[in-house]
């Protein structure tokens, strides 16, 4: 089932392609605040048999609008390729951006080399890239993450008769190249990578086997010295993680899919308490996952979603009108502001020709009601009195005077009582319960403003129930304090 999102509406904001391009897409994002936004890509120019690939960095600025950051140009002649795929950063003055370069327009070809790229706040430097361990031939980058101007790591894989995973370290003067655990006879990717504490960095991928897509998924720690391998649990037959966030280093999360035989695709979500890694079961796949400036971790994908205590949560759907325009659109990355700021960015294919998609969330009070699918038989809904913040809670449809329960909860959740499913997290640490009685309407009602300054940019998950010979419960109601 689909929560409401916990933060507010999302809606689209350009921008626009380039006019010269014939398709456009966006892999990445950076987001420090709702006016402090960038995000790369590519967009290819020409014909689509003889077309050239661009490098792409675009930024949303205190103005509101979308400008082009112009980046070095390299040496391609017609129909080769520059394509940025990554970027992280703590400021917009320290800014890395990874992706490559070719003089075909294959990606990855077998004359792709490795970019990266550090921004100032006034101009890009080319850094240098080594080609370790000893006998890779080519080197592709999957991830980036900053943790400061000297700690700095990208994961991905060199090849070397068979693909042996990388990681890159900033050490604040060069880039140097660690020897992961090596692989095993098929190939080994590192997709992602994440900082989650001093001298703490973790790499999670997987591995191919000839032309049968990913097999076994590792994951590999480092503590400042040397790496460790931690193993994974292997579900299904074909598995790989691509994602990994850290909420401290004793919570990690790393997502990816996996494959059952006969080819079906699973979620596969893992976590990490500590000790080791145990899978736990999700909603959907999350193809990408962010620690946000405000210690939450949010994922995207098909949906945007959010991790709460009770695991990881499918919430609210991108906007309808925007999926209605944009049928085939696939957020890629997904990161957020100190000021509750959210961006998603990746790209659709509405007709012809792949077009760029940036959405945000701007946190913003609001009421919402959420159900299962099913019907409940009390309604549960906020009723403004003044504007939208101030008004009351209503729940109505019981029977005259009858006694009933009314739970608060701070997150959702999901519990099949028989008689019906309980929306909001029951847990004692998380959830207030009180008994209530209808008046001779069957209503209960309680005022509540929403812009009260101890409930601002908080969330809260509703729920009622009447208490007799079978207990009759209604829909769910997400309030979200304005900010």
């Amino acid at each position: 089932m689909l929560y409401p999102d916990p933060g507010g509406v999302w809606e689209a904001f350009g921008p626009m392609a380039p006019s010269n391009a014939i398709e456009a897409r966006f892999y990445d994002v950076k987001t420090f605040s709702s006016k402090d936004i960038w995000s790369v890509g590519s967009f290819k120019t020409g014909s689509v048999f003889t077309s050239m690939t661009h490098g792409w960095v675009m930024h949303f600025d205190e103005n509101g609008t979308w400008n082009e950051v112009p980046i070095p140009v390299f040496p391609i002649q017609s129909g080769g390729s520059v394509r940025l795929e990554g970027i992280d950063g703590t400021s917009a003055s320290d800014l890395w951006v990874f992706g490559s370069h070719d003089s075909s327009n294959l990606h990855p070809g077998p004359n792709s080399l490795p970019l990266v790229m550090h921004f100032d706040g006034v101009s890009w430097e080319i850094v240098s890239v080594p080609a370790s361990p000893a006998g890779v031939t080519a080197v592709f980058l999957d991830d980036v993450e900053s943790a400061g101007t000297d700690e700095v790591w990208f994961a991905g894989w060199g090849f070397a008769g068979v693909a042996v995973p990388i990681a890159l370290q900033w050490n604040g003067t060069e880039l140097v190249a660690h020897d992961l655990p090596p692989a095993f006879p098929f190939d080994r990717i590192a997709r992602a990578v994440t900082i989650a504490g001093p001298n703490d960095v973790w790499v999670v991928g997987g591995g191919n086997v000839a032309s049968q897509g990913y097999a076994n998924a590792f994951s590999a720690r480092f503590n400042g010295s040397s790496w460790t391998e931690f193993p994974v649990p292997q579900l299904g037959n074909q598995r790989e993680l691509r994602s990994i966030a850290a909420l401290s280093p004793t919570m990690l999360w790393a997502t990816g899919e996996a494959k059952l035989q006969g080819g079906a695709g699973q979620a596969y979500d893992l976590r990490f308490d500590g000790s080791v890694w145990t899978q736990v079961d999700s909603l959907h796949a999350l193809g990408n996952i962010r620690r946000t400036p405000l210690g939450t971790l949010r994922g995207t994908g098909r949906f945007a979603s959010q991790y709460f205590s009770t695991g990881w949560y499918a919430l609210e759907d991108f906007p309808a009108t925007f999926g209605e325009q944009l049928p085939l659109a696939s957020t890629r990355a997904v990161d957020g502001g100190a000021d509750g700021s959210l961006v998603a960015v990746g790209f659709a294919f509405p007709s012809s020709g792949f077009v760029p998609v940036a959405l945000r969330r701007n946190p913003d009070c609001a009421a919402r009601t959420f159900d299962d699918g099913s019907d409940y038989p009390l309604d549960l809904d906020f009723s403004p009195t003044t504007g939208s913040a101030a008004g009351s809670v209503q729940l109505e449809g019981a029977s005259p005077g009858a006694t009933g329960i009314f739970v608060v909860s701070a997150e959702p959740g999901l519990l099949d009582l028989g008689f019906g499913n309980i929306l909001v997290d029951v847990g004692p640490a998380a959830s207030f319960l009180s008994v209530v009685s209808f008046d001779a309407g069957g209503l209960f009602s309680v005022p509540l403003s929403l812009d009260q300054p101890g409930i601002a940019g908080q969330s809260f998950y509703m729920q009622g129930g009447e208490l007799g010979s079978t207990v009759r419960l209604s829909n769910g109601l997400h309030l979200l304090g304005c900010p």
